[in-house]
């Protein structure tokens, strides 16, 4: 019987650890969130990013009501370009955890119907090839 609580102890231990651990997680998103660059400034704001490797991106930044495409690296940033009769595309408070949780569902949405796509032409192509 005492070997049946000590089970049940290290099971409920775990447990408590496990929560707590998540909670933490979930914080620390939260609050790393709110710190990720492409917040609002006084006159400046970053409208999109576009990674493109290590240390290289290129940045689309609005200033007052011009829109700069600057592009940033290990050398520093450059702006490459004033974009001219560029409009913003309506946005959701991407800013936030939540924006940029959707964000990420919406790009992982759009895999699974590439994947059937590239798996369709194979299936078409293995057809072919055995006819």
């Amino acid at each position: 019987m005492s070997e049946f609580f000590s089970i049940l102890l290290k099971v409920l231990y775990f447990l408590l650890v496990f929560g707590i651990i998540i909670s933490l997680a979930y914080f620390a998103t939260r609050m790393m969130g709110k710190r990720v660059p492409g917040g609002t400034g006084k006159y400046m704001r970053i409208v999109d990013t576009l990674y493109m490797g290590n240390e290289r991106a290129l940045v689309i930044v609005r200033v007052k009501d011009e829109y700069l495409l600057m592009s940033s690296s290990g050398r520093g940033i450059e702006i490459i370009k004033k974009l001219e009769d560029f409009e913003e595309a309506p946005s959701h408070s991407e800013s936030t955890f939540e924006g940029y949780l959707n964000s990420y569902r919406r790009q992982k949405s759009l895999k699974p119907g590439i994947l059937k796509l590239l798996h369709k032409q194979t299936r078409d192509r293995d057809e072919t090839d055995n006819e």
